[in-house]
């Protein structure tokens, strides 16, 4: 069974916000949880940016909750490697203890009725062209 997933209220680096998963109801949903302090996390961003270019004008939405770091050190790496995407700040665990994050990155896949179609823990491609037909079809 699928589980419907909520997106907690944190801090957005991007603007004011209040951002709940609900907001994007009816969107497909790529929400990570990343930290600067994480390696594997620095490796794959790139890829989700990329990724997030070529997709987002065909409704993807992505959501990356940055965790521990301070926000200073989360907006100047956002900053100094051109995300575009929405960066939202966990800095207290809240979010990440309420989807019981246990590695990261860990990224979330949400379909158009908010049910969780996929969870990876660890690092992906996510530019790959295999992966962006995957989200093609979900787009649809």
């Amino acid at each position: 069974m699928l589980e419907t997933v909520c997106l907690y209220e944190t801090c957005c680096l991007h603007k004011k916000c209040d951002t709940l998963l609900s907001d994007f109801r009816g969107r497909v949903v790529f929400l990570n949880f990343w930290g600067v302090w994480c390696y594997y996390c620095r490796v794959e961003m790139p890829s989700i940016q990329k990724m997030y270019d070529q997709l987002k004008s065909r409704g993807l939405e992505v959501v990356a909750v940055n965790v521990r770091d301070s926000e200073e050190t989360a907006r100047q790496f956002i900053r100094e490697n051109n995300h575009t995407f929405p960066v939202l700040l966990d800095a207290e665990f809240t979010a990440t203890g309420m989807y019981g994050i246990r590695g990261f990155p860990t990224t979330f896949i949400v379909d158009r009725t908010g049910k969780l179609r996929a969870m990876y823990v660890g690092t992906r491609e996510w530019d790959d062209p295999s992966v962006i037909q995957v989200f093609e079809k979900m787009l649809k």
